[in-house]
C-alpha cells in the first residue's frame, strides 16, 4: 500500500522520534548513550535520590545510570545502563527487593536505596578530604625582619603557602604533623602569583615597620588571619 505523500512528511518524524526515545532504549531496542554525571561517583552506589519509572539522568544527576550500574553488574539488568528507568530498570529493581525481603514494588526508596549502598558500598573507603587550615597562634608576635616566626594550628600541608601581607608570600617549613609552620619574616613583600602566571615585579616593595597580616593557604582552602607586628 502506498502512504500519501504528505502523510509520509508526519509519519517519517514520528516514527523516527519513537525509535529514539528512552522507552524503546531501555528495552535494548535501541542503544543510547547515557548522561554522564559530573558530581556522582559510579564507583559506588550511594544514592540520594527517590529513583521510579519514567525518570532519566537528566533530572536525577546522572543516578538512574548508576542504579542501572548496580543492577547490571549484579546480574538484575540484562542491558547496559541507558540514563533512563524504563521496563527493564523497574523489573530489576523488583527483583532485587525481593531477594531481599523489600516490599517489590519498584521504586527504590529509602530503604531500597540503604540495601543498594550496604551491597554496593561496604567495602568502599571515601577517600580523606582536607580541610583548611587553621591558625590558633603566632610565636613571636612581632620582631625584626629576617625574624624566625612559627604559626601553630593545624592543616599545615606540603602545598601551604605563607601570606604576609597582602599579597606577600613565603614558603614555610612544617613540623609536628602539620600542627607547626615556621617562616622567615621578608625583607621585601609583593603580589602573589600563582605557577605560570606573570607577577608586576614593579608592585614589590620594601617591608618597613606595621603591622601585617598572616594567613596561609593550601589545595582545601586559606586560613584566619592573624597579625604580626615589624619593629626596627
Amino acid at each position: 500500500m502506498k502512504i500519501p505523500r504528505m502523510l509520509s512528511f508526519v509519519l517519517i518524524p514520528i516514527l523516527a522520534i519513537l525509535v529514539a526515545s528512552p522507552a524503546f532504549a531501555d528495552n535494548g531496542i535501541i542503544g543510547a548513550t547515557p548522561y554522564v554525571s559530573t558530581s556522582t561517583s559510579l564507583r559506588c552506589a550511594n544514592l540520594t535520590q527517590g529513583l521510579h519509572y519514567g525518570i532519566s539522568d537528566t533530572t536525577t544527576n546522572g543516578e538512574v545510570s548508576i542504579l542501572q550500574t548496580f543492577l547490571h553488574k549484579n546480574g538484575y539488568l540484562s542491558v547496559n545502563p541507558t540514563g533512563y528507568f524504563g521496563s527493564l530498570t523497574f523489573r530489576g529493581v523488583k527483583a532485587f527487593q525481593a531477594q531481599y525481603g523489600m516490599r517489590a514494588d519498584g521504586i527504590v526508596g529509602v530503604q531500597t536505596r540503604a540495601h543498594i549502598f550496604a551491597k554496593d558500598c561496604g567495602d568502599y573507603t571515601p577517600p580523606l578530604v582536607s580541610a583548611a587550615p587553621v591558625i590558633s597562634g603566632i610565636t613571636p608576635a612581632q620582631g625584626p625582619v629576617g625574624t624566625a616566626v612559627t604559626l601553630h594550628g593545624s592543616g599545615f600541608t606540603s602545598d601551604i603557602i605563607v601570606h604576609f601581607s597582602i599579597g606577600g608570600i613565603s614558603n614555610g617549613v612544617i613540623g609536628n604533623n602539620g600542627t607547626t609552620l615556621t617562616f622567615t619574616v621578608p625583607e621585601y613583600i609583593g603580589p602573589f602569583c600563582k605557577a605560570g602566571q606573570m607577577c608586576p615585579m614593579y608592585a614589590t616593595q620594601l617591608t618597613i615597620p606595621a603591622v601585617y597580616s598572616v594567613s596561609v593557604e593550601n589545595s582545601a582552602g586559606t586560613s584566619n588571619a592573624v597579625s604580626f607586628a615589624i619593629t626596627n
